[in-house]
């Protein structure tokens, strides 16, 4: 959707007349809608709405809501999984986990299917490494400290919005999208180690088969992950702090995911280009740290050193997993920036430089490491 302004009396889907009854509710006094600038429909249209109403009114708000042939019917079985996933995860944060604040605020839910949002506004969305890792760590330390063990409020909130919680997650990003990247990306890197003489596929799978099942089980570092976070699309610095944007991707799961997808990085689609790209905000390594120390002081899980290393090695080694069968499956649906073997070698690269220095995984962290040397080495080659 390009940016453009409609006249708010034809507002889309004829939202105007729901979002300024709930808005003037909420005011106290009635609140007029008096533009719809479109902002994005890559999954739900979105508006930024200028609004006149009584003092304390904000300028603007933000509204995602269901395309038009599905807005009045929101928990019907084509609506898309995304926008249930992230009303739910604000019904989650508003009313079953109100101490986590670093988020734009649910100002509304419309029946028809519309979240009305507090406007962030453009804010700082740099990201810049030196400035942001602080803000970074003591946000996501606050989510997952605030909501560990609070799985259940977050089933209730999805069920509440019509999601089938023991139906598996088809999302574009969701667990069954996760798990066929991760055995895509373990079947490339196993057989790349056995083709160059690192070590029999075999050894390299069965390796990489135990990271995942410790990521996946159920332990104290579960908790609401943001699972989306490696630009600056999805958060905004904004006095002094970093609040989080786009929730659609969130899900309880191993919370150092969160952490390594910063980390490592992730695919995205260049907004200049078209092509997808890999995105890493190259953030400290020490940002690992950082955050163990911040998650201790919200009152989430104070782990000894061995606990931690295996936790986080686990999570790296799985997202960079998943980054390289992601990567491999892109080049068959899309243009790609780079080369196959030298995008693998750059994620594999990025997770052993997070890791140095940390215990655990020495096993798949080795034989991963000397692929990427041999690629170096002109393993294009073979």
């Amino acid at each position: 959707m390009n940016p453009e302004v409609v006249d708010v009396a034809a507002g889309p889907s004829g939202l105007d007349g729901a979002l300024e009854a709930a808005l003037s509710a909420r005011a106290g006094g009635p609140v007029r809608a008096t533009a719809w600038e479109g902002l994005s429909a890559r999954i739900s249209p979105v508006w930024r709405v200028r609004l006149e109403g009584p003092a304390g009114t904000p300028a603007s708000v933000v509204v995602k809501h269901l395309d038009p042939r599905w807005y009045g019917a929101p928990t019907g079985a084509d609506v898309p999984r995304e926008f249930l996933e992230e009303a739910a995860v604000y019904e989650f944060l508003e009313e079953g986990c109100p101490s986590f604040r670093d988020r734009a605020a649910r100002l509304a839910w419309l029946d028809g299917g519309a979240l009305v949002l507090e406007d962030l506004g453009v804010g700082d969305r740099s990201l810049p490494p030196a400035r942001a890792g602080d803000l970074l760590a003591a946000t996501f330390a606050r989510l997952h400290a605030a909501t560990a063990g609070r799985g259940d409020f977050h089933r209730a909130a999805r069920r509440a919005h019509g999601i089938d919680v023991d139906a598996p997650d088809l999302r574009y990003d969701g667990d069954v999208a996760a798990a066929r990247r991760f055995a895509r990306g373990a079947e490339t890197l196993a057989g790349w180690c056995e083709a160059l003489a690192v070590a029999p596929a075999e050894e390299t799978a069965g390796l990489l088969a135990a990271v995942e099942a410790t990521v996946t089980r159920p332990g104290p570092f579960h908790a609401l992950i943001h699972d989306d976070l490696a630009s600056a699309r999805q958060c905004v610095v904004r006095d002094g702090r970093l609040l989080l944007l786009d929730w659609e991707n969130a899900k309880h799961a191993h919370a150092l995911r969160d952490l390594a997808k910063v980390l490592v990085g992730k695919f995205e689609r260049s907004l200049e280009t078209g092509e997808m790209i890999r995105v890493c905000p190259e953030m400290e390594p020490g940002l690992a740290d950082l955050y163990r120390r911040e998650l201790a002081r919200a009152g989430g899980p104070d782990v000894d050193d061995a606990v931690w290393g295996e936790a986080l090695g686990a999570a790296l080694l799985y997202n960079t997993v998943v980054q390289v069968g992601a990567l491999v499956g892109l080049y068959s649906v899309t243009a790609v920036t780079g080369q196959v073997l030298p995008n693998l070698r750059g994620i594999v690269l990025r997770m052993d430089e997070v890791l140095h220095g940390h215990p655990g995984w020495e096993d798949p962290r080795r034989i991963l490491g000397q692929l990427a040397a041999r690629i170096a080495f002109g393993a294009a080659a073979f």
